[in-house]
C-alpha cells in the first residue's frame, strides 16, 4: 500500500517512479520531481534546501522501524520544516485530519 501512495503523490507532483530490483539483493525505488531552477541574476545565490524550506513542504514519513524513521527525519529535515511520522497507514492517515 506504500508504494501505491508514493506513486500516487509522485505522479500527483508531476514526477517518475521506478524501481530495480534483484532477487537475493533487494529492491530499489527511485523517484524525480520536476524542478524549475531560479533564473541566475546579481542576487545572491539561493540553494535548492532554502528553496525548499521557504516552501514550506510538509513531510509524511510513514515507516514501521523506529531507526529508520529517524534517520529518514534526520535527512529530510535539511529541507523541510515539516516532517511528520507515522508508524502505519492509520496513523498516516489520523495525521492527515
Amino acid at each position: 500500500m506504500g508504494l501505491a501512495i508514493s506513486k500516487a503523490y509522485v505522479e500527483k507532483l508531476g514526477g517518475k517512479i521506478r524501481v530495480e530490483s534483484v532477487v537475493g539483493k533487494g529492491t530499489t525505488f527511485y523517484f524525480t520531481l520536476p524542478y524549475k531552477a531560479p533564473v541566475e541574476n546579481d542576487m545572491e545565490e539561493v540553494s535548492l534546501n532554502a528553496v525548499l524550506k521557504e516552501k514550506n513542504l510538509k513531510v509524511l514519513i510513514v515507516e514501521d522501524d523506529s531507526t529508520s524513521a529517524k534517520l529518514l527525519a534526520l535527512l529530510i529535515g535539511n529541507f523541510s520544516v515539516n516532517v511528520l511520522e507515522a508508524k502505519n497507514v492509520l496513523e498516516a492517515v489520523e495525521q492527515e485530519t
